[in-house]
């Protein structure tokens, strides 16, 4: 369709390729809206994630492990702070200052110094998977991920029933939700803003869960008559489920001869 935006989805696959083509409808291109028996989800349709996270008292006592494991090697720093994300939490850490007195300025704590002490502090903590971060974007504070003793799950009513998601929704033609942030914030993008996009990975890595998202995603936000889906699956396993949504084009692809027809149509 002339002015309309397209966009190919595409995740590897260990023997084939899923393709997903999604066709935002610009209001001026409908002479006559189609009239499609749809009605778009209510949010109360997606599982209300289950409670987790730690608690103030182990985020206060990781913070002193860091300080103390640091200071024993003469490095004075401090936890000014920290946020909590769903799997991992971010401790900022403030470099402290060597023979600083009321006379003296002294030499402040170099940052690969930090650095340089990772596996005494993953070694204090019992944890081997840290993540440094040198310094966080925007602020002057050396960021240590730690992986959380108990993570928190991430669905997605977990992003979508956020009044951010809302305001995103109503401002974008093709909103998708990606998931939560390291430091809990919902992470959404427009696909319209995306001119080719790739999902890929190893097998197990959130590739599946990441198209879905995506197609629930869309589906939940925007009619028929604002949004058409081509679906070509020759697995016959990812995409299948969604057949018979009025969303589609097409009936779902499963052939790889009529795959190519379709995407010449386009």
């Amino acid at each position: 369709m002339a002015g309309s935006i397209t966009k190919f989805l595409i995740a590897s696959q260990p023997n084939a390729f899923i393709y997903l083509v999604v066709c935002f409808i610009k209001s001026e291109e409908i002479s006559q809206p189609i009239n499609h028996n749809w009605t778009i989800p209510s949010i109360d349709n997606l599982k209300v994630p289950l409670p987790g996270g730690i608690s103030e008292s182990e985020v206060e006592l990781t913070s002193n492990k860091i300080e103390t494991s640091l200071k024993q090697f003469g490095i004075e720093v401090t936890v000014d702070q920290v946020k909590k994300g769903p799997t991992v939490t971010m401790y900022g850490l403030s470099p402290g200052w060597k023979g600083k007195t009321d006379e003296k300025i002294g030499q402040r704590v170099r940052v690969d110094t930090i650095l340089n002490r990772e596996k005494d502090i993953a070694l204090s903590l019992a944890s081997p998977n840290l993540r440094f971060e040198a310094p966080v974007p925007g602020e002057s504070v050396v960021g240590i991920e730690v992986p959380n003793s108990s993570p928190n799950e991430v669905t997605l009513r977990s992003i979508m029933d956020t009044r951010a998601w809302k305001e995103f929704a109503d401002d974008n033609p093709l909103p998708v939700p990606l998931g939560l942030g390291s430091g809990g914030e919902s992470v959404m993008t427009d696909l319209s803003k995306m001119p080719h996009t790739l999902v890929a990975g190893s097998t197990g890595s959130g590739k599946s869960v990441c198209m879905n998202s995506i197609i629930t995603g869309l589906i939940m936000s925007k009619t028929p008559n604002d949004l058409r889906i081509v679906m070509i699956d020759p697995k016959r396993v990812e995409l299948t489920p969604y057949e018979g949504i009025p969303h589609l084009y097409t009936p779902v692809v499963v052939e790889a001869e009529q795959a190519v027809l379709v995407l010449k149509s386009l």
